[in-house]
């Protein structure tokens, strides 16, 4: 079965739209507020661990995306910027596996206890 990308784009665009008009009325109207908060089906913490390897013009890293509370890692992806310029490449199972390997990564929580300030 062959997905229309195109569809799901525009619905994608939709719903955020929808979205982010929520919001807005939100703010301005304190009801609507606790109602988006009554709607929403859970707040998860997540743990972000950038993992910057090179700076200025280029630069890239990884950012890996960690469960809060276990750190272990979710997601992840490969960054790369230059002036006005940042592309990212999702990392698949094993790529993050194997970034996180590299890094000691497993349990985020342990490696920011752990590692000394730079």
């Amino acid at each position: 079965m062959k997905i229309d990308e195109q569809n799901h784009h525009e619905e994608a665009r939709r719903c955020f739209r929808l979205r982010l008009d929520n919001v807005s009325e939100a703010l301005t109207d304190p009801d609507k507020q606790e109602t988006l908060m009554q709607e929403c089906l859970c707040v998860e913490a997540r743990l972000a661990v950038n993992l910057q390897l090179s700076t200025g013009g280029p630069g890239d890293g990884f950012e890996i995306i960690c469960e809060a509370t276990t750190g272990q890692p979710l997601s992840g992806r490969h960054y790369f910027t230059t002036w006005g310029f940042r592309r990212e490449i999702p990392l698949s199972p094993d790529e993050l596996a194997d970034v996180c390997a590299a890094y000691t990564l497993e349990d985020a929580r342990l490696f920011l206890e752990t590692q000394p300030p730079r």
